[in-house]
C-alpha cells in the first residue's frame, strides 16, 4: 500500500514514520475473504492512518477522545486541496488524494465499523488493550425511512414494468426480452444484489425433497442462504432456458444448467459482470420510462429513470410485507439482512406511504 510521495510531501508526512502502521493495516485487510471487502478496509484503513499522521498520532496513541474529530473530519476532510481531489485517481498518481468529497453520515458510519474491525484486530496480536471505537460515544442521526421509499417502485410504475415485458412494444429479440424480463423479475422476487445476480447460475436454484424450489446464494459477507423461488418466477426461469435451445444444455425440471442466469447475447453464454448488469438494467428502465412518458404516467417514468437495480430488491421488501403479509423476521431472512432493524426500515417506509394517502383526506 504505497501513498505517492507528492501528497505526502503535501502533509509534512515522513514514510518511515508511517511504515508500521501501513503493514499493521495490510495484515488487517488480509484477514476479509471478499475482495470487495478487503478494497474497502483498505481504502479507510489509508485514511485512518493520514489522518493520524497528519495529527502526530499512531494506531496506538487514538484514543476514544478523538473519534469525534475523526468523524468531523471525515464529513469536511481540510483543507480540501490537500486531501479532495479526483475520484478514480490511482495511489501512484502525482495528484492523487484520498477523498473526493466529504462523506456522508452513513458513510462515516461504515468507516468506523471499518476501524472498529481494526482495532479488535488490534486486539488479538496485544497491540492496544482497549478499542477506542467500542468505547467512543459517538452518535450518528438514524437512517431517514423517507430513502427507502424513495427507492421503492410503486404499484403504478410495477404495473407499467409488466406491460412492458408482455406486450414488448421495442420489439426486442425474443431472447433479449426474455433476458431483461428474467432480471427484473428476479431481482423482484428474489431481493438479489447486483453482486449477486452476477454470480447466479441457473444451478443455484435446486428443489428439495417436499418438492420446493429455492436458490441458494452465497451473499454478502459470504453468507450462505437459501431464499424460496414462487411459481411465477420459476414458470420465466424454465420459460427462458426453453428459448436458450442448445445453449442451455441438458436440465431436467429438478437439475438446472449450470449457466450463468443472466448472460450476453453471444454463443458462449457468458456471464456478465456487476456493472453490464447495472448497464442493462438502466438500459431496460429508460425504455419503459420512454413508453411510460408516451402514456402521460411522468411520475412513474420518473421513478424508472432514476431507479438502479437496488429499487427492486427495496420493493422486494416492501412488497412482501405489505402486500404478501411476511413477518419480519421472515423478510429478513429472505433479503439476508444481517439485523432485523435494517428490515424494520421498510415497515417505517409503508407506514409512511400509508400516511401519505390519508393525510390530506378531508369531509
Amino acid at each position: 500500500m504505497l501513498i505517492p510521495k507528492p501528497f505526502l510531501v503535501s502533509l509534512s508526512i515522513n514514510p518511515e514514520n508511517i511504515d508500521s502502521d501501513m503493514k499493521l493495516v495490510g495484515r488487517w485487510v488480509e484477514t476479509y475473504d471478499s475482495p470487495r471487502s478487503r478494497e474497502s478496509a483498505k481504502k479507510e484503513g489509508v485514511r485512518f492512518i493520514l489522518w493520524l499522521a497528519s495529527q502526530n498520532k499512531n494506531l496506538q496513541s487514538f484514543t476514544m477522545e478523538d473519534a469525534l474529530p475523526l468523524k468531523r473530519f471525515l464529513n469536511n476532510p481540510t483543507p480540501k486541496r490537500v486531501w479532495v481531489g479526483r475520484k478514480k485517481g490511482k495511489s501512484q498518481e502525482a495528484e492523487w488524494k484520498p477523498f473526493a468529497a466529504g462523506l456522508s453520515e452513513s458513510s462515516i458510519r461504515t468507516s468506523f465499523a471499518y476501524l472498529r474491525s481494526l482495532y479488535k484486530f488490534l486486539q488479538t496480536i496485544d497491540l492496544v488493550s482497549r478499542n477506542p471505537f467500542s468505547d467512543a460515544k459517538v452518535k450518528f442521526r438514524n437512517v431517514d425511512c423517507r430513502s427507502f421509499q424513495k427507492r421503492s417502485f410503486t404499484p403504478a410504475a410495477r404495473g407499467h414494468i409488466v406491460r412492458f415485458f408482455s406486450e414488448n412494444p421495442r420489439s426486442l429479440d425474443t431472447i433479449d426480452l426474455s433476458r431483461r424480463k428474467l432480471l427484473f423479475f428476479f431481482a423482484f422476487h428474489t431481493g438479489a444484489r447486483r453482486s449477486e445476480i452476477a454470480s447466479a447460475m441457473f444451478s443455484d436454484i435446486r428443489v428439495d425433497k417436499n418438492g420446493l424450489y429455492w436458490w441458494h446464494v452465497i451473499g454478502k459477507g459470504q453468507k450462505v442462504s437459501q431464499v424460496p423461488v414462487g411459481e411465477e418466477l420459476l414458470s420465466l426461469i424454465f420459460e427462458h432456458l426453453s428459448l436458450l435451445g442448445p445453449k442451455a444444455g441438458t436440465f431436467s425440471k429438478t437439475v438446472l444448467p449450470k449457466i450463468p442466469l443472466i448472460s450476453g447475447l453471444s454463443a458462449s453464454s457468458s456471464s456478465m459482470s456487476p456493472h453490464r448488469i447495472w448497464s442493462l438494467f438502466k438500459e431496460t428502465a429508460a425504455m419503459i420510462a420512454n413508453e411510460i412518458t408516451t402514456c402521460g404516467d411522468l411520475d412513474s417514468a420518473a421513478e424508472l429513470q432514476q431507479a438502479s437495480t437496488h429499487w427492486l430488491r427495496h420493493s422486494a421488501g416492501s412488497f412482501q410485507l405489505s402486500e404478501l403479509g411476511l413477518t419480519l423476521a421472515e423478510v429478513r431472512d429472505n433479503l439476508r439482512h444481517s439485523s432485523i432493524a435494517t428490515t424494520s426500515l421498510y415497515v417505517d417506509s409503508e407506514d409512511r406511504i400509508r400516511h401519505d394517502k390519508v393525510r390530506d383526506a378531508s369531509l
